[in-house]
């Protein structure tokens, strides 16, 4: 069921009618936390209730961050439909980002990541000798599906992802970093960010090769989605602000991150890139 339910929205259907099935599907999940948010509302319940129900966006907002304002890594993720996300996930789960320029230990989260982008395309290898080369097959040769790449399934997928991602890199390096929307994809695709209960900014599942990339080309921001924000961060916007807090969220955001672009400056850092 599981193999069935990736083949069908990783590539099987038309992009088009993939799209509205990922919409509908984020529709009806922030349905509930909507009913719920406002029934609050409407009843003046404690304030702590609203924060925990505080529903994501339907069209989630694409902010342009500075990428040395991520302070933070995880592979975290979050109910769909809620941005509310609690929990000591934020102590116990998340470690400080490292430069694409320094080596991470083994016992590191994302280290596998980490290590392959700059095995590409820092240091120019065949990505053949990459660690997430390496740990891909032999998820295949054992037929198990890998824990964090679900839709490879064969040899072939695993060469067919690399051509993707060195066709990214490559678009990266000649067009800058283009957002999913430029891309014809979904801004639910961008670099997902979560945020700390003091207020930091922390990498999630979605977009490590990506930062990771722009990091080697010296991009001075990157476009991210707000996944999920800790409920302790989210009340003291709501008492700094005197808001409730979809509004309070919603004024930090507008004052902290921009949504336009920045200008396309020839910033790349002054050393060799191989392709």
């Amino acid at each position: 069921m599981n193999y069935l339910k990736y083949k069908i929205i990783g590539g099987a259907l038309p992009f088009a009618l993939k799209k509205r099935i990922i919409k509908l599907r984020t529709y009806t999940s922030r349905l509930p936390y909507v009913i719920a948010y406002r029934g609050i509302q409407t009843t003046g319940a404690i304030r702590h209730k609203q924060v925990e129900y505080l529903p994501s966006l339907v069209n989630p907002q694409v902010f342009w961050v500075e990428h040395e304002k991520i302070a933070f890594q995880g592979l975290i993720g979050n109910k769909k439909g809620r941005l509310s996300l609690g929990g000591s996930w934020d102590i116990d789960n998340i470690y400080s980002y490292t430069t694409i320029f320094e080596e991470v230990p083994k016992t590191a989260r994302c280290w596998d990541i980490h290590e392959t982008i700059r095995t590409i395309f820092l240091f120019g290898n065949a990505y053949q000798e990459s660690p997430q080369f390496k740990s891909m097959m032999q998820c295949v040769a054992e037929k198990r599906l890998s824990k964090h790449f679900k839709l490879l399934h064969s040899i072939e997928d695993i060469h067919n992802y690399f051509a993707r991602l060195t066709a990214a890199y490559k678009s990266m390096k000649k067009y800058g970093f283009l957002t999913q929307k430029e891309q014809g994809k979904l801004n639910e695709w961008e670099i997902e960010i979560f945020v700390t209960r003091e207020g930091k900014l922390c990498i999630g599942r979605g977009g490590n090769h990506r930062i990771r990339m722009a990091e080697l080309f010296g991009f001075e921001h990157v476009p991210v989605i707000i996944k999920g924000i800790h409920p302790i961060w989210i009340e003291k916007l709501t008492k700094q602000y005197s808001l409730p807090p979809h509004k309070a969220v919603q004024k930090w955001l507008t004052n902290e991150f921009s949504t336009e672009k920045p200008m396309n400056k020839n910033n790349a850092k002054q050393y060799e890139l191989r392709d």
